[in-house]
């Protein structure tokens, strides 16, 4: 999880491919947790995609999901991956926020309506966007 925070994208994958990327931290957090909160869109997209890792865990104390982290930290690119693989849009932090309460500009609250406009099947996916 440090080589995921201060930016170590190829020892990071490394670690990804030979360690157990499930396990939790102490706080409850996972690699998903710490990939969507420092912007490493690779893992996070690697984290979405198995089985094994629920995009919606949440820490301990602070209730929050990988989700509510990309968005408090502007990391625009892992909120949309996130909104992609069905992360909870609606869950609530120990504040009571969702992660849409920290959108405060006008990208983040457009990935946002994106993922709802996509999930109530009012518009699609393109190719382009979809994984």
């Amino acid at each position: 999880m440090v080589a995921i925070a201060y930016g170590h994208e190829d020892l990071a994958h490394y670690l990804w491919c030979s360690s157990n990327v499930a396990q939790k931290a102490k706080d409850n957090s996972t690699v998903l947790h710490y990939a969507a909160r420092y912007g490493n869109n690779e893992i996070v997209k690697l984290a979405c995609q198995r089985k094994d890792i629920n995009v919606n865990e949440r820490t301990t104390p602070g209730n929050y999901t990988a989700l509510h982290l990309a968005t408090i930290f502007r990391q625009t690119t892992a909120m949309d991956i996130l909104v992609r693989h069905n992360a909870n849009m609606g869950g609530r932090d120990m504040d009571g926020k969702t992660p849409r309460d920290y959108a405060t500009d006008p990208s983040r609250k457009r990935i946002f309506e994106d993922g709802e406009e996509r999930r109530s099947g009012k518009r699609r996916w393109s190719d382009s966007e979809e994984d």
